[in-house]
């Protein structure tokens, strides 16, 4: 690629033009801020974004990287690379979304969340717990539909 003379840094002043913008592009140039990143999925497009922005050096600063997953076994294949800027942390995000409106006291979520243990083969005792709860203030399909998912989760998972 041919030498424009024009620097990436350039590049980024002339785009961020009002002031207090450029003040955050001179913070980056003088290597002042260290962003963290959380990058959510260790699966193969995951761990290479956190690789990539563990290793990386732009605007003269760099970045701490926190790679999310359920899986703790794509998570100990990434601590067993033992990077400085590369951290792991077993979260499942999307129950923690549906627990904490339940712990509100909020039912519209129940259905969900035993539904969502159930597809994923977890929580089988708690996705029963809540599919029957959930017949509690839903007599509907859905409700039922639920309830018969997570039986035959169980049923399978009690057949050797």
């Amino acid at each position: 690629m041919p030498e424009s003379g024009i620097s990436f840094d350039d590049m980024l002043a002339a785009i961020c033009s009002h002031r207090a913008q450029n003040g955050r592009v001179d913070n980056l140039r003088k290597g002042r801020v260290m962003k963290d990143i959380l990058v959510i999925g260790a699966g193969k497009i995951g761990s290479v974004v956190a690789d990539l922005l563990a290793h990386a050096q732009g605007f003269g600063g760099a970045y701490r990287v926190t790679l999310a997953d359920s899986s703790t076994e794509l998570l100990d294949a990434i601590d067993a690379l033992a990077q400085p800027r590369l951290a792991t942390l077993q979260l499942d995000v999307a129950e923690q979304g549906l627990e904490r409106p339940l712990a509100a006291g909020e039912v519209y979520t129940l259905g969900a969340l035993a539904r969502l243990y159930a597809d994923a083969g977890r929580n089988l005792d708690r996705a029963l717990a809540l599919a029957q709860e959930n017949l509690l203030w839903k007599r509907d399909r859905e409700a039922f539909a639920t309830l018969r998912a997570v039986e035959a989760r169980l049923a399978a998972r009690a057949t050797p």
